[in-house]
């Protein structure tokens, strides 16, 4: 961790930075600037976790390098020294987000409970960050392992391997992110690979069976919501999906059996187009 102390009198430098052993409260670096600017390389060059900065100085106040701090380095935790006790100062660092607001002399009692709390809330806010981290990654794996999950269902459910009485099957069907529930209706169509054009080796035929279920998905899901699923003995189905009971009679009578016949006869005619 590392605290930046910024003020124009020297003295009032030395006699915070040299106030404790700031290492014991987890402060390895601190660093030292008598002008704004010169605050702001500092900031520019290195992360700062904790700013102690005096409000009055000559080249500039320290709410403006507060308020300039908080836009190139919203980390930063700060706290306000001044000789007033003026309102509107107060009021102004407590817009910019200011830890605290102290008065000059302070007291070193007074400070260091102060960095205390700036350094309390900044690991809570690194441990939520790396929650936030954590949880953002796992949520990412769970939406790329989701066609498996699904997938997984249906072959399960195909297979009879899912209980059917309880809350057994609501709570696979809930759990799969399958995004059905058990009111929805659900069209099964059976893709049968009856022969391939030549004979294929195992990694080809392999490869062949993907291109045929990715291309079946596309063929019978671009104006339905459904899923293709292997189940556990190789059949490929695309089942076709209908939410609701009044929602799934019109998609019923929607999906006619001529319509169905025509994507049928253009996936086939799609699939005897590809040559290996």
């Amino acid at each position: 961790m590392r605290l930046l102390i910024v003020d124009d009198e020297q003295f009032a430098v030395e006699g915070i930075l040299y106030c404790c052993d700031w290492k014991e409260f987890g402060v390895e670096e601190v660093l030292t600037a008598n002008r704004a600017d010169r605050a702001r390389d500092i900031v520019n060059d290195k992360k700062i976790d904790l700013l102690i900065c005096d409000i009055e100085m000559p080249d500039e106040d320290g709410l403006s390098l507060v308020g300039w701090v908080r836009e190139h380095s919203p980390w930063t935790e700060s706290i306000f020294l001044t000789c007033h006790s003026e309102f509107s100062y107060a009021k102004k660092a407590v817009n910019l987000g200011s830890f605290d607001y102290l008065l000059k002399p302070v007291d070193s009692a007074e400070l260091l409970s102060a960095v205390s709390g700036m350094i309390a809330a900044i690991r809570e806010k690194e441990e939520y960050e790396s929650y936030n981290k954590m949880y953002h990654k796992y949520l990412n794996l769970w939406q790329q392992e989701k066609p498996k999950r699904v997938e997984r269902f249906w072959q399960d459910l195909l297979s009879r391997s899912i209980l059917s009485f309880g809350d057994f099957f609501e709570r696979e069907l809930a759990g799969a992110g399958v995004g059905l529930t058990t009111g929805d209706l659900v069209l099964p169509i059976l893709i049968s690979i009856e022969e391939w054009n030549k004979p294929l080796n195992p990694r080809d035929q392999e490869i062949m069976e993907y291109a045929v279920k990715k291309a079946a998905e596309e063929f019978f899901t671009e104006e339905q919501q459904g899923e293709a699923v292997t189940d556990k003995s190789g059949v490929l189905f695309i089942l076709l999906y209908a939410k609701g009971k009044e929602e799934g009679g019109r998609a019923a009578e929607t999906l006619k059996i001529q319509k169905l016949t025509a994507m049928g006869k253009r996936f086939i005619k799609a699939c005897l187009g590809v040559v290996l």
